[in-house]
């Protein structure tokens, strides 16, 4: 039998048993206009579509936009993996309504296949107030690896504290693969959470103005590349494993509920002189990995 893998878009596809590889991530978190991908094995899931929306005036959404992958599909020894989720791009001047927006991946067609990847989403607007909004791009939640989380953007263009936007990389209740970022980019805030695997590639960039957050479950941020983090805060990010040289953070000042494993010969320089909190819950740590590993804290008063 053929046991197909999961397609990649936002997020990363799932392996699948029998060692197909899961597809890998594409296209633009900020302006995403890609289709989804289907699925490993001539069974495999279809891709989600791709939907735009743009308006000058009022854009008022009722009930449900979907551009989901659909599930992996078995025939006469061939068995799929899940299709990836596709594009949704709402760019607006006054947003309003009660709205589901997903961009689901799909699961494998059993436990050997792999998931597919989360979408991507991107919603703009300078009036989002009348607005109640839910957002998905979660990887496929079955199969022998589980797809990873796509990546949901929104930006507030009427705020001047908003000017590079904000990420949102969040997988629910799906324990899945990785969110591999397949470019450079900076935004205000990312917040990485519910399962989410977060990992900056060598040779990009993931720059952050503002706050590096999340919440405990499952998260994960694993730098490779380059992390150019200015702003103050980083917080409830499960683990951030530093595999590149040198990491700066220039301004940070608060650490809450986040572990750092530092790799056997990087550096990591927390440089500002303003005074370092330093706070955890029971069994949460900031830790040097390795002890060839090295930590500089440069501010008089770590607490």
């Amino acid at each position: 039998s053929s046991r197909g893998s999961g397609a990649g878009y936002g997020g990363n596809g799932g392996n699948s048993s029998t060692g197909a590889v899961g597809g890998s991530t594409y296209g633009s978190p900020i302006e995403p206009i890609d289709l989804g991908s289907g699925g490993g094995n001539t069974q495999g899931g279809v891709g989600g579509g791709a939907i735009k929306i743009s308006a000058s005036g009022t854009t008022a959404i009722n009930g449900a936009i979907s551009a989901n992958g659909t599930n992996g599909n078995y025939t006469g020894g061939n068995y799929g993996g899940g299709g990836s989720g596709g594009s949704v791009w709402i760019n607006t001047n006054i947003l309003s309504g009660s709205a589901s927006i997903t961009a689901n991946g799909g699961s494998g067609y059993s436990g050997n296949e792999g998931g597919g990847g989360g979408g991507r989403i991107a919603i703009t607007y300078n009036d989002a107030s009348g607005a109640t909004l839910t957002k998905q791009a979660y990887g496929g939640s079955a199969g022998h690896q589980k797809g990873g989380a796509g990546t949901i953007y929104t930006r507030d263009m009427d705020d001047p504290a908003n000017t590079n936007g904000d990420l949102l990389v969040d997988n629910g209740a799906v324990n899945g693969v990785n969110t591999t970022q397949n470019a450079s980019h900076t935004f205000d805030n990312v917040t990485i959470q519910n399962n989410a695997k977060y990992v900056i590639p060598e040779e990009t960039t993931l720059s952050v103005t503002n706050s590096l957050t999340g919440n405990t479950t499952g998260t994960s941020l694993t730098i490779n590349g380059t992390l150019d983090h200015t702003g103050t805060t980083i917080s409830n990010i499960n683990t951030i494993t530093n595999n590149s040289d040198i990491i700066n953070f220039p301004n940070l000042t608060t650490i809450t509920d986040t572990t750092f494993i530092n790799s056997a010969g990087k550096t990591v320089n927390f440089e500002t002189s303003e005074p370092i909190v330093i706070s955890s819950a029971p069994g949460t740590a900031i830790v040097n990995f390795d002890n060839s590993g090295t930590v500089n804290f440069s501010s008089p008063d770590v607490t």
